[in-house]
């Protein structure tokens, strides 16, 4: 019987160290599209729920061990829309992460394949910063997609501290930004992954719509990034019809999201 195919092996068509996602449902997910191609093990890491979920899985020793052998990553999870471009279900490539200019994440420096004395492909409106991603690896990760993803485009992503349930926000956020989806871990991550050798590059799918107002779910979020199942549950009920509408937009994006990490186990053999 043939080992494992591990994967750093330089021979694989693509070579992806390591995966960091969300933890829940979220890396339940990704673990299932994994674990559908035998013979191809990606580690994962889970992470908490935006910029302290973050900070707090990243600072523990062991996953810092790990990180360091690392390379080449993918970051997956979930996403929502700001552009009617985006609907529920689709898959999204940050060609950039931008930000609010003066956020405390804001900080100088070069990542790994990051070259920032080129103009930006997807620059962000006037008021937000950005961190391209490195271009070679957003072309990897493509090509390895397109198979079931053949018009999949580097797309400027917003990183932002707050959920965002509003569709008003949302839009708003999306013409002031010149972003096309949001999620809360972006700028931690370049934040916390800036000391590693390590190029990685977002893979998001879109949970929720510009269109649509979802329940306030800031409550239920834990200091650590954890949910509180309680106060979900109490957030889910105060508005059962936006709580119907954040359900089934979630399980559609969940298995598309099993889809798509099952594609890159099958682009690594």
């Amino acid at each position: 019987m043939n080992p494992p195919r591990s994967a750093n092996l330089s021979s694989s068509p693509l070579a992806i160290d390591g995966i960091l996602v969300p933890q829940g449902a979220e890396y339940q997910a990704v673990c299932r599209g994994l674990a559908a191609v035998p013979g191809v093990q990606i580690p994962v890491i889970p992470l908490g729920i935006g910029r302290s979920g973050v900070t707090q899985a990243l600072e523990n020793p062991q996953v810092q061990q790990t990180l360091g052998t690392w390379r080449r990553a993918v970051v997956m999870g979930l996403a929502g829309s700001l552009s009617p471009d985006l609907g529920v279900g689709d898959l999204v490539l940050y060609g950039a992460v931008c930000w609010a200019s003066g956020d405390p994440g804001t900080f100088s420096g070069n990542a790994p394949g990051d070259d920032r004395s080129q103009p930006p492909t997807l620059p962000p409106s006037p008021g937000f910063d950005s961190w391209p991603c490195p271009a070679p690896w957003l072309d990897s990760l493509a090509q390895a997609l397109a198979p079931t993803w053949p018009h999949l485009q580097p797309t400027l992503g917003l990183s932002q501290d707050s959920l965002v349930s509003r569709a008003a926000e949302k839009q708003s956020l999306g013409a002031r930004s010149g972003a096309k989806a949001v999620d809360m871990e972006a700028l931690p991550l370049i934040q916390s992954l800036r000391g590693y050798e390590l190029t990685w590059a977002t893979l998001r799918v879109i949970s929720d719509d510009c269109h649509t107002t979802l329940p306030d779910l800031a409550p239920a979020i834990r200091p650590d990034g954890s949910l509180d199942s309680f106060k979900l549950a109490l957030a889910l009920g105060q508005n059962p019809w936006a709580a119907f509408q954040l359900i089934r937009g979630s399980l559609k994006a969940l298995g598309v999201l099993q889809q798509v990490a099952k594609a890159l186990a099958i682009a690594m053999i």
